[in-house]
């Protein structure tokens, strides 16, 4: 779903991994909130992508990026007619809190609310990509 206001693909699908935590602490090959969208690619099961997507194009959005998403002319959270599905609970941003740099920050897509949470806490992921066509 491309947004018109950014430029930036986002996928429909809010719920299409489960909740992971932020980045794991340990050394390992472990999937989590920061490596799960790069693996992302149009055959990936529950993305239900129609697209010609390869591994390392999708990413975890920005706090600011998620911010156009819950504070836009239309919040998601409020549309009537929302392009989106599985949207609920909280999504983590790729944006560390730098008052603390344990925690990142996640949304509440119910409220539109960022808190900083610690990184090791599972949230659902969002994965969203550069529109390299250029199409705002």
């Amino acid at each position: 779903m491309t947004d018109l206001t950014t430029g930036l693909i986002w996928l429909r699908k809010g719920d299409w991994i489960v909740t992971l935590p932020w980045r794991y602490n340990i050394v390992g090959s472990y999937t989590d909130a920061n490596t799960a969208p790069g693996l992302l690619q149009a055959s990936s099961i529950n993305a239900d992508l129609s697209d010609s997507s390869k591994p390392g194009e999708w990413r975890l959005p920005t706090k600011a990026e998620l911010y156009t998403l819950t504070h836009g002319s239309v919040p998601i959270s409020m549309a009537s007619h929302d392009p989106f599905t599985g949207i609920g609970g909280g999504y983590w941003s790729s944006t560390s809190d730098s008052s603390d740099t344990s925690n990142a920050y996640m949304v509440d897509m119910t409220t539109g609310l960022f808190t900083s949470k610690t990184k090791e806490s599972s949230y659902l992921v969002w994965p969203v990509r550069n529109n390299d066509l250029g199409l705002r």
